[in-house]
């Protein structure tokens, strides 16, 4: 089978968690199956005229492709990437990469990672091939939430739109929560199908240590993990607020969502892009969540997860996930956080048990390789029974 996914940002090796999406749905595919990856790039890179291939295994690429017109849009609305990304498809329809009409007419089945670049595709992708619409969000409720500037009315139109189309013309959604998966059915009043692929992670060791001694004085350490994203800086916000109550505690904000923080309380320490992230998961004794917005489930979550760490988490944070409080992490609300740091401090909590039952979900239910496989499973089964409609319709 021959998969191309559209992506509007490159995905490998996976930093964000889109990123991590984008990569983890296709790293379970089968050995006789073949994926490339349209991506675009980000702003920053520049790549050659007729872009760059990057061979991440066997029968599995990423393409990279930019074209100035990206630049000077995204220049010209004097925005960020993500609402630059909404604008996307304008740019396509201008540009028509040869590379990206090659790959939709020798494909078996598309897939369109969020909706930006979906009407292209699905105009110039032959009408017997499938074509599936990979969402990660809800993605109208979580704009509504992000943007607040003169271009909002603009940028939600746009959002609604394309969010529609693709729901409503795809073969098949892919949706990373079943109530991501009933909020979209009954928004947009479809019976397209649906499958849920929730968020995972690779299985990780809790053996990990760090090579370098860490200039903290606190007793505990408590991270946050997160890109440049409203809803990460809001959880940063809320954590500089509890953080002066702390008794003894290093709170360590890892990531590009730094970049939007400037003054701090001095037990929180922006340590910015981190390359390798194994040593922050070493250094640290709790990983927090205290996301309240947004859309989707929580990759940082899963993560957390997977490294073994006791995991504070709000409801919301633990949204679509297979977990339960007390049994593979503590979720509270934002007014205990807290408490709930302190309690783990003074050996309060089961954080023990804690930990070896979010390990054990995440390698039952919650690793990239069976989420992965599963999907690749619906992408035959979808190819087999439009191949049997074609051949039934053409005799």
């Amino acid at each position: 089978m021959r998969v191309t996914q559209i992506s509007p940002y490159t995905a490998y090796p996976p930093q964000t968690g889109g990123e991590h999406r984008v990569h983890g749905l296709m790293c379970g595919k089968p050995g006789s199956d073949n994926v490339v990856r349209f991506a675009k790039g980000a702003l920053s890179q520049k790549y050659s005229r007729d872009g760059d291939i990057v061979e991440i295994n066997e029968n599995y690429q990423e393409y990279r492709y930019r074209h100035f017109l990206e630049s000077l849009c995204s220049t010209a609305i004097k925005s960020t990437e993500d609402v630059a990304n909404v604008f996307t498809n304008e740019v396509l329809s201008v540009t028509r990469p040869q590379k990206l009409n090659e790959l939709l007419e020798d494909s078996d089945v598309v897939l369109v990672e969020h909706p930006w670049q979906f009407p292209y595709v699905s105009a110039n992708t032959p009408s017997d091939t499938p074509v599936v619409y990979s969402s990660h969000n809800f993605e109208l409720s979580m704009y509504r939430d992000l943007i607040d500037s003169w271009m909002r009315p603009l940028i939600l139109k746009q959002v609604a739109r394309l969010e529609r189309l693709a729901v409503i013309e795809s073969d098949l959604v892919i949706s990373t929560t079943e109530r991501d998966a009933r909020l979209m059915q009954d928004q947009w009043n479809t019976d397209t199908p649906f499958h849920v692929a929730p968020n995972g992670t690779s299985v990780k060791s809790n053996n990990i240590e760090c090579s370098t001694a860490p200039d903290f004085d606190g007793d505990l350490k408590a991270i946050f993990i997160g890109n440049e994203h409203q809803p990460n800086v809001r959880a940063v916000e809320q954590i500089c607020r509890i953080a002066p109550t702390g008794k003894n505690i290093d709170f360590l904000i890892v990531g590009t969502v730094c970049n939007s923080l400037t003054d701090t309380p001095p037990n929180v320490h922006l340590l910015g892009f981190v390359e390798d992230l194994e040593e922050v998961y070493a250094m640290a004794d709790v990983g927090l969540n205290p996301i309240v917005s947004g859309g989707g489930s929580n990759v940082k979550m899963v993560e957390y997860l997977s490294y073994g760490l006791p995991v504070i988490t709000t409801a919301f944070g633990a949204r679509g996930l297979p977990v339960e409080d007390g049994i593979h992490c503590f979720i509270r609300d934002i007014e205990t956080f807290q408490s709930a740091v302190n309690e783990i401090l003074e050996g309060e909590l089961p954080v023990v048990q804690v930990s070896e039952n979010a390990q054990e979900i995440v390698e039952e239910q919650l690793n990239w390789e069976s989420i992965s496989n599963d999907v690749f499973i619906r992408l035959h089964k979808l190819v087999e029974s439009t191949s049997s409609e074609t051949s039934s319709a053409s005799r």
